[in-house]
């Protein structure tokens, strides 16, 4: 019996593994698209405008962004579908406060290279490394997995408003 009930949780848990899997796929795959969806507001702007713009000595190649963004798209996607899987207290929190960055991430472009404001860009970087945070925190409490996924999108955005906010000031 106990060898019966033994493979039927193995069985159990293959299963839960695989829907975590899948949900954080998905979860993935929408940053993915909103990343996509974001960077639209940049057509134009990056063979016009952004080139003219002075620009700290450690701002990386402009092939480095969208890897680096995928990449960080996909580890926010992880880590909001291990949040949503989880067991844990506040997910509804932290789902909104994910969206809630999400949607200040995906302004960012608009602002930055659409309406061609790093000023008004600079603040939405503020405001979405400040979600970034509340949401890394908030995973904390829920699934220490899925906060270290979302710790390097913590980092980057940090990077990202230094940077923007280099922008403001040498132009």
């Amino acid at each position: 019996m106990g060898i019966v009930t033994l493979h039927m949780g193995n069985a159990a848990s293959k299963s839960a593994a695989a829907k975590t899997a899948l949900l954080c796929a998905a979860c993935a795959a929408l940053c993915l698209l909103a990343g996509g969806v974001s960077s639209l507001a940049q057509a134009g702007a990056l063979e016009s405008w952004y080139p003219s713009l002075a620009k700290p000595f450690f701002t990386p190649p402009d092939r480095i962004f969208p890897i680096a963004w995928s990449i960080l798209y996909i580890l926010a996607g992880v880590s909001i579908g291990l949040v949503l899987r989880s067991e844990g207290e506040g997910k509804k929190f932290a789902a909104a406060v994910f969206c809630a960055q999400m949607a200040a991430n995906a302004l960012w472009s608009f602002l930055f290279f659409g309406l061609r404001n790093p000023a008004l860009a600079l603040a939405d970087s503020i405001v979405l490394l400040g979600l970034s945070m509340l949401y890394a925190r908030a995973a904390a409490g829920i699934s220490k997995a899925a906060a270290a996924a979302f710790l390097p999108y913590v980092i980057w955005c940090a990077f990202a408003a230094l940077l923007n906010m280099c922008v403001v000031a040498m132009n």
